[in-house]
């Protein structure tokens, strides 16, 4: 076993038995060979450390590279942690258990890096979704970015404010430069990813390759899955929303300018969404309440109008709000079909709702 391996790649896995052998087929399957791959299960009751031992009795090159680790359920940022403790490498990768990497995808990563050293020490790839037929346009597509170049090199941070376009498992970074980043944010139950790469992003500029070299399983019961828990939680999700752009306005103080702007932006407009949950559930003094923190954050002549209404006339903005809400998540759902896109609730999306 190599005691010092130039990359090491960190697998969460939790309950996900009978996908992760795919998952470790395609590290395998790397044309880069000096790595190591930690699993991290996070309390799995379905044998997943019985089904390593059967894909490595298969894939015997593999078995001196693989450590794995157990640990009771924490979530998933904290068998990230456990991963980025064990890890040897001087490069850091992230994969999920049910997702795959195409067989030049590290290669490609590393060719890009050198050619743009030292100006960046991490680098990210687009993203295909697999497993559902209503999904067929790549991550950089679905938030829009429409790059002409093969590679590039991304060093504004409020272009990762909005639309989450990054996925982690595309992500390689040096681990010097995640040192300074720290960990991944436990309070994060969705969205750690978001928050982990945006904090990335401050320490380094990011270079990225303008291909799909990372397959993201989206089966229809996991897109449904993913929709059903940020809808049953919806004021919790806008509430940990809040939590992860008041940190990120604080961390970007030296930055002030788009950065900042871009952040009270969607603080401001997290706070209108969640005076809206407030006023159709009939809490109308905290939606007075959010109404306020919306104005105070970023004032402007429509927000100030929605709080003089929450305020006076609750019954009639909570009437308003709901009119408008329907229309926008026809329109919204209709938008995301139509492009062939997944709806991700961990990202921060740009401020919706009566403003």
């Amino acid at each position: 076993m190599n005691l010092s391996p130039k990359l090491s790649v960190i697998i969460p896995t939790y309950n996900r038995a009978a996908l992760l052998g795919k998952t470790l087929e395609s590290v395998a399957a790397q044309t880069f060979s000096d790595y190591e791959v930690i699993v991290v299960d996070d309390g799995s009751t379905d044998r997943t450390e019985e089904a390593i031992e059967r894909y490595l009795n298969d894939s015997p090159g593999l078995e001196k590279r693989l450590r794995y680790f157990f640990q009771e359920n924490q979530g998933k940022p904290l068998a990230l942690n456990r991963g980025l403790a064990e890890a040897r490498g001087e490069w850091i990768a992230f994969l999920d258990s049910d997702d795959l990497w195409l067989p030049n995808k590290i290669a490609e990563q590393f060719k890009v890096l050198q050619q743009i050293a030292p100006q960046s020490q991490a680098c990210f790839t687009d993203a295909r979704f697999i497993n559902n037929a209503n999904l067929h346009a790549t991550a950089f597509e679905c938030a829009g970015k429409r790059f002409t170049d093969r590679t590039g090199v991304l060093s504004d941070p409020s272009e990762l404010i909005g639309k989450f376009w990054v996925y982690i498992q595309t992500v390689l970074v040096h681990s010097r430069v995640l040192a300074k980043v720290g960990e991944f944010d436990p309070r994060f139950w969705i969205g750690d990813d978001e928050d982990f790469i945006f904090r990335l992003s401050l320490q380094t500029s990011l270079c990225y390759i303008n291909s799909p070299l990372v397959l993201i399983d989206r089966t229809p019961q996991h897109e449904e899955r993913l929709t059903e828990l940020a809808s049953r939680r919806t004021y919790e999700v806008l509430q940990l929303r809040q939590l992860k752009l008041e940190k990120w306005l604080r961390l970007t103080d030296r930055f002030g300018g788009a950065v900042q702007t871009a952040l009270r932006k969607h603080l401001r407009g997290t706070y209108s969404e969640q005076a809206n949950w407030l006023l159709v559930n009939r809490k109308y003094y905290e939606a007075s309440q959010a109404a306020a923190m919306a104005a105070r954050t970023q004032c402007r002549p429509g927000i100030l109008a929605k709080w003089c209404l929450t305020t006076i006339a609750p019954g009639l903005a909570r009437r308003a709000v709901v009119r408008r809400s329907r229309s926008e998540n026809k329109q919204k759902m209709e938008g995301a079909s139509l492009r062939g896109c997944a709806e991700d609730g961990g990202g921060v999306p740009a401020p919706e709702g009566l403003q």
